[in-house]
């Protein structure tokens, strides 16, 4: 088990300390992720091992729904708390944001027959765990990542 998953973990202290990416990756992975005549604009994104959701939060604005997943409660936890904070200040009102525990190997379970636009996972030992070898279409998620 991550130490990150265990029960005494701070996600609240992880949150407040943990560096953020810079800016400049979040364009470069739109940028080959926006609209297009195939996708007028994406729809739905998953986080895998999101974590307090810090990088999840910083793809809302090119998505209309948003699903962090990560396999510690104490970060979905810590997540969810952060985005109640965030919406109360007016944060993606016209989003659908949401928080879910689980692994790679959840996902089929967490999104349903929905189509995912994008997958992302930043350093999350969680995010490869469980996703078969023939990727996620083999596990039965769709999957659509139209280039520009």
């Amino acid at each position: 088990m991550s130490t990150f998953s265990k029960a005494g973990f701070d996600a609240v202290k992880y949150a407040a300390s943990r560096p953020s990416y810079p800016p400049q990756l979040y364009t470069h992975i739109l940028s080959h992720h926006g609209p297009s005549p195939a996708a007028p604009r994406p729809v739905t994104l998953v986080d895998l091992g999101c974590g307090p959701g810090l990088s999840t939060f910083e793809f809302v604005a090119g998505f209309d729904k948003v699903v962090g997943v990560d396999p510690g409660a104490g970060m979905v936890a810590a997540a969810r708390g952060i985005l109640a904070e965030r919406r109360e200040g007016g944060f993606a009102k016209d989003k659908e944001v949401s928080f879910e525990q689980g692994k790679g190997e959840d996902l089929k379970a967490i999104v349903g027959d929905e189509e995912v636009d994008l997958v992302v996972a930043g350093e999350s030992e969680a995010a490869a765990k469980g996703v078969p070898a023939g990727g996620f279409r083999e596990s039965g998620l769709t999957v659509w990542l139209p280039l520009n």
